[in-house]
């Protein structure tokens, strides 16, 4: 997991704008009613998040054009949210590529990325 303290975002924010509920979900393997193993997503919590949409990059993958979203969500501090985990909004999923505690560890922020 990448730690920065240094954020521009410490002391500005507030509780208000925490407006989105966003779900943190993690990638499992469990056994189903006939004993096969099969993976699915799991919610490990449904905090409140501000959200920040940074970036839009397109570029060619394949002889296919691919469209990669960058997106910022904040919210309050929590120890179990690594990059292993994923982000659910507005039914599309989030690689967490980033997790950056800010130095008053009250908040976090989790630097996403969603390719379609």
């Amino acid at each position: 997991m990448i730690v920065s303290t240094n954020r521009q975002y410490d002391n500005s924010i507030h509780i208000c704008e925490l407006r989105n509920t966003i779900e943190i979900q993690e990638y499992k393997r469990v056994v189903n009613d006939y004993g096969g193993t099969e993976y699915e997503y799991n919610t490990v919590c449904t905090p409140r998040a501000k959200v920040k949409y940074i970036s839009t990059n397109e570029y060619l993958n394949n002889n296919s054009e691919s469209v990669s979203y960058s997106i910022k969500f904040i919210i309050r501090s929590r120890k179990n949210i690594t990059n292993d985990n994923y982000v659910l909004f507005k039914n599309e999923r989030y690689n967490i590529v980033h997790v950056y505690p800010f130095s008053n560890m009250k908040y976090m922020e989790l630097t996403c990325e969603r390719i379609k």
